[in-house]
């Protein structure tokens, strides 16, 4: 019904047939035709031909509100397309882990409301395997985790690899046991330092009580790999749902319990643990930004992805 509207528009605008035709690079006798084509698919005459100048019709005063009416809709549309292009409108919605959403995020979302201050941003904080459902639906548009998501479903942005290590209470080991195997802050901040450390057996430590995550959680799975693949059946204390519960719980002198390096650095206070290297191939996991594939991305998680790129180096390594 509102096919050749612009040519339609036209005449009414000018209130002549010739005048339109000369804006629109047309022969009048062809737009005449063209219109009175579009009058008879619609079955009622817009213009008035027998006043000069042409005036509209009953009909025609209310197809010319709703052209109006489409193109005032087409006009913000393109306005909005060019405001969330150019980052001054649109929003974005970040899921991350707890410790994540409180100490790598935070300063990135600083940053970037300082440079685009008109983007709405919300950030969602749980357990990996609750927010995968809501970047499934599109309730967040990106997932920053060290959990590992299926890479044919997800688009992956690697940030910085983190490794798990063991906190030991002190309160069990009045002296270390191993200490070759000890990190300090200085050997979890260099690469080199950390590689030269010897790694320490889960089975040293098979008599003291451990605290590890929910099942589900990555870290809880890790955990359970090392364990199986020393033979190791650990005597688990508590399952808490957070790892920097474990670790609270752990420098209070409740258990071991085996953490990422990212958590020390950030949390610190560890005056009253022994932190050691482990030896498994399952200690190594990549904090990185998961985006669903075959979904378009916008400007906006482009320019996130980007920021917290440049930003990880002040973070955490």
């Amino acid at each position: 019904m509102l096919q050749n509207m612009d040519y339609i528009y036209q005449v009414y605008k000018e209130g002549s047939f010739s005048r339109a035709a000369k804006n629109l690079y047309v022969s009048q006798s062809s737009l005449s035709q063209t219109i009175k084509h579009a009058e008879k698919r619609i079955g009622m005459d817009i213009f008035d031909r027998s006043s000069h100048p042409i005036t509209l019709t009953e009909f025609g005063t209310l197809y010319i509100k709703a052209i109006e009416e489409i193109r005032e809709i087409v006009n913000n549309l393109e306005n909005y397309v060019y405001d969330v292009d150019h980052l001054k409108n649109g929003h974005l919605s970040i899921g991350a882990g707890n410790f994540f959403a409180a100490y790598l995020v935070p300063p990135v979302i600083t940053r970037f409301k300082k440079a685009y201050p008109n983007i709405q941003i919300n950030l969602m904080e749980g357990r990996t395997v609750d927010m995968i459902e809501d970047l499934n639906k599109g309730n967040i548009d990106l997932l920053i985790t060290n959990g590992h998501l299926d890479t044919e479903l997800y688009t992956k942005t690697t940030l910085f690899q983190e490794h798990m290590v063991l906190s030991v209470p002190k309160s069990f080991f009045p002296e270390p046991p191993y200490p070759e195997s000890l990190l300090t802050l200085q050997t979890l901040s260099s690469k080199q330092r950390f590689d030269a450390v010897s790694p320490v057996s889960l089975s040293v430590f098979s008599n003291i009580p451990f605290i590890v995550n929910r099942p589900g959680n990555d870290a809880r799975i890790r955990a359970d790999q090392m364990f199986s693949a020393e033979q190791v059946k650990p005597k688990i204390l508590l399952e808490p749902d957070q790892t920097s519960t474990a670790y609270a719980m752990s420098r209070n002198g409740m258990g071991a319990t085996i953490i990422d390096d990212a958590l020390v650095r950030a949390l610190g206070d560890y005056n009253s643990i022994w932190l050691y290297k482990l030896h498994s191939t399952f200690t190594v996991r990549d904090v990185a930004v998961f985006t669903k594939k075959n979904r378009y991305t916008t400007r906006s998680m482009k320019e996130f992805i980007q920021l917290i790129q440049m930003s990880k180096e002040t973070l955490f390594i």
